[in-house]
């Protein structure tokens, strides 16, 4: 079994909540052996959520993690994380800029421990402007960059998108730049030091839409559960038994679709012959289509529109999806059963290679799980742990609850 291009790598992950947790569960996924490091009482997303026990934005983020629990605000906290340092490929952090330094592992301080890690900072906005210092959070994140402006009913207020998107792009960034500087280093000898902000990749995610309105001097509009501009009709219809999202706006699939529904005059209609007649009349367009689509439900919509060749989807919910093994085999889920969580349902690692096996750890760590032999490991003696365990610098489980 090949354990991934990333075995015999160390990460050690100082980051929570989201953003950089994902991103070090990407590398874990990859085959790295990933070091959750956080202080003796543990990181916010544990105590995030309605959840009793383990919040699942925790477990979801930090599955297949080793957990050190450790106050590196502390002389001898910063020594483990030193010596750690030392034999590490990567090293993730989310603190604001400047916080790292003050505890004496800003890059230029780890770089002299270690040239060959790959420091990575993520920040709220740019480090070098003018909002260097302030917080950020995707919520926040998705108001303060324009997608929330853009996103929503059409004539309504702006919305938020359903998930922590932003954090979700930002790991995936974050994990992308990672993969090019190991790759660079194996030429180099050299590591690097990566600096991303979640306002940077909020905006790079939303490229056209700058260069729309930017070319115009137009702002956006907000399209709703259409294309907006890009073309019509693409829009959501409710059916007999829920929601329908119906992509036709290539020339081919608008003459197909008017073929299925048997509405050969709209077709010809001058409101609708081109796709910018479609866009600009696109409201219109949707009050001849809805009680049309009104009269079946789902599946048949589905079996139809895909035997015309015309691109359309249900609107379906977590719980139809993971409920359903034909469903469920439209991506890749793993069913989760371990000590830490309830048993569910969790995508699996959405790439595959050639060239490797999957080998995604599904279990989340408990706080401080590996402390101890963590600290074996970089040379600690029993006694010298225990003492660091009494003063309140590490944190270790008792061996009855791991």
């Amino acid at each position: 079994m090949n354990k991934g291009p990333l075995a015999g790598h160390r990460v050690l992950d100082f980051t929570q909540l989201i953003a950089g947790p994902s991103a070090g569960v990407m590398l874990a996924d990859l085959g790295a052996e990933v070091i959750k490091i956080e202080r003796p009482e543990g990181e916010l997303g544990r105590r995030v959520g309605p959840e009793v026990g383990i919040p699942a934005i925790f477990a979801a983020y930090n599955r297949g993690k080793r957990a050190l629990a450790v106050d590196i605000r502390t002389p001898e906290g910063r020594e483990i994380v030193k010596r750690l340092i030392a034999s590490s490929d990567v090293l993730l952090q989310n603190f604001r800029p400047g916080v790292m330094d003050r505890l004496g592992f800003g890059y230029e301080a780890v770089k002299a421990l270690n040239p060959r890690i790959v420091y990575t900072s993520l920040s709220g906005y740019n480090p070098d402007g003018a909002g260097r210092n302030l917080p950020g959070t995707d919520a926040v994140l998705q108001a303060q960059s324009g997608l929330m402006a853009i996103t929503g009913p059409e004539d309504g207020e702006p919305y938020k998108v359903g998930i922590q998107v932003v954090d979700a792009a930002t790991g995936l960034a974050i994990g992308q730049a990672i993969l090019a500087a190991l790759l660079q280093r194996t030429s180099t000898g050299e590591g690097a030091h990566l600096r991303l902000s979640l306002f940077e990749v909020a905006t790079y995610v939303q490229s056209s839409a700058f260069a729309i309105a930017s070319r115009f001097g137009e702002e956006v509009e907000r399209g709703g559960n259409t294309a907006g501009a890009l073309g019509a009709p693409t829009d959501m219809f409710a059916v007999a038994d829920g929601y329908l999202q119906v992509v036709a706006y290539y020339p081919d699939q608008w003459r197909k679709l008017c073929d299925l529904l048997e509405i050969p005059e709209v077709h010809d209609d001058p409101r609708f012959v081109t796709n910018a007649d479609r866009i600009a009349h696109k409201k219109e367009l949707k009050d001849v289509l809805a009680p049309i689509f009104a009269r079946k439900g789902r599946a048949e919509w589905a079996r139809l529109l895909g035997e015309a060749g015309i691109i359309a989807g249900p609107v379906r919910s977590h719980l139809e999806i993971v409920g359903d093994a034909e469903l469920r085999g439209y991506g890749d889920f793993a069913w989760v059963d371990n000590d830490m969580t309830e048993p569910h349902w969790l995508p699996s690692t959405p790439y595959r290679s050639s060239a490797w096996d999957r080998v995604a750890s599904y279990r989340p760590p408990r706080l401080g799980e590996d402390t101890l032999e963590l600290l074996d490991e970089i040379g600690f003696a029993p006694e010298e742990a225990q003492a660091l365990q009494e003063r309140n610098i590490i944190y270790a489980p008792s061996k009855e609850s791991v």
